[in-house]
């Protein structure tokens, strides 16, 4: 161990500490740059807050029956060719299709928050997104059976490995054609205009997001604007951002190196190191800080357990 004070001690730890939370800021930055928002932990947290009623709306509209004639929607044989394919599993399709418009959405939101994004755009990703998904469970369910079970997990396992969606792309279309496997083929306007109206549905249902008219340069020579109608998101969903990447920042860390004698450990709680790291390094490994019953009666029963023999052996390690 190198030797030091205590003083060098807290700052390094102070030092590891904020380390931690600027690569963690940076982090939430380049996800929002990347327009990959809605991919992170936070964007999951934001869909779960009203994941149900944006899946029951979707659900609707696949179950609506057009019982009393009139126009068709130009969607309608793109949402027929999905219930095909998800014939007995279509609550993992409501699922799936709930998923994606959250995050496409929340994604191109944050990446273009000033001025907003053309719904066009957003309805062209997430088509796209919802191809890629919708062949790959086809792959999985209609072709790797029977003597073809063996794909099934080499195919989820290499697919995992990639993180680009490009990669994912690449890999996927180079296995299905070493394997002479064909999916099925969407009509890629009718299938926007699906992705269109799941968006709505995703506006209207969540709250997060609101329209907007977005100016579009239509001839670079002459300098020409237009503006469309585009989608942005409201004040809530910044506001909830922010305070969410601040929230992680408070609670990350990253351990270091110890240069002088670690801290003895006399309850679970505490013990190793000295300053800024000292919370993050219990053994027994719960948010303290937290308050609610589960923790206030953690800590009740703990109380009145003999633990100093495990304090003895972590002091010995």
């Amino acid at each position: 161990m190198k030797k030091g004070t205590m003083q060098d001690e807290l700052r390094i730890e102070k030092e590891y500490k904020q380390l931690a939370e600027n690569l963690l800021l940076e982090s939430y930055e380049q996800k929002v740059r990347d327009g990959k928002a809605g991919e992170s932990k936070i964007g999951e947290r934001l869909a779960n807050y009203s994941f149900s009623t944006v899946k029951g709306n979707i659900q609707t509209l696949f179950e609506f029956e057009n019982t009393h004639g009139g126009v068709v929607p130009a969607y309608q044989d793109t949402i027929n060719q999905l219930l095909t394919i998800y014939k007995d599993d279509k609550e993992n399709l409501y699922i799936l299709l709930t998923m994606c418009t959250f995050n496409v959405l929340t994604s191109h939101a944050l990446k273009d928050k000033e001025y907003g994004t053309p719904i066009s755009a957003i309805a062209e990703s997430l088509f796209y997104n919802i191809y890629e998904e919708v062949k790959a469970y086809e792959f999985l369910r209609y072709y790797c059976k029977d003597e073809n079970k063996k794909y099934a997990n080499w195919y989820v396992k290499e697919l995992k490995q990639r993180q680009e969606a490009s990669y994912k792309h690449h890999f996927a279309e180079a296995f299905y054609k070493n394997r002479e496997w064909i999916s099925s083929k969407f009509n890629t306007e009718k299938g926007k205009k699906l992705a269109c109206k799941l968006i709505e549905l995703c506006t209207q249902g969540s709250g997060y997001f609101e329209y907007c008219l977005v100016e579009k340069l239509n001839n670079k020579k002459k300098g020409t604007q237009n503006t469309i109608s585009g989608i942005k998101p409201k004040q809530w969903l910044l506001d909830t951002w922010v305070k969410n990447v601040d929230l992680l920042q408070v609670n990350t860390y990253k351990l270091c190196p110890m240069i002088i004698k670690p801290r003895d450990w006399d309850n679970p709680e505490y013990g190793g190191y000295y300053g800024d790291l000292a919370k993050y390094a219990q053994f027994i490994r719960i948010d303290f800080l937290q308050s609610n019953s589960f923790i206030k009666d953690y800590q009740k029963r703990l109380k009145q357990l003999d633990l100093s023999w495990i304090c003895r052996c972590q002091v010995k390690l």
